[in-house]
């Protein structure tokens, strides 16, 4: 974690982590029909 950094660009670190790892969740969940697909699809828009 970047805890007490305070840096814009861990913050944006972050971000991009996130994005990434939504993306495979939404992949994953295409694959397999997981029906929380449309959460990952809304939580991925919520962070561009």
């Amino acid at each position: 974690m970047h805890a007490g950094l305070g840096s814009a660009y861990a913050l944006l670190d972050d971000h991009e982590k996130a994005k990434t790892h939504l993306r495979e969740a939404v992949k994953l969940a295409k694959v397999h029909g997981d029906d929380q697909l449309p959460v990952y699809e809304e939580k991925l828009k919520s962070l561009k």
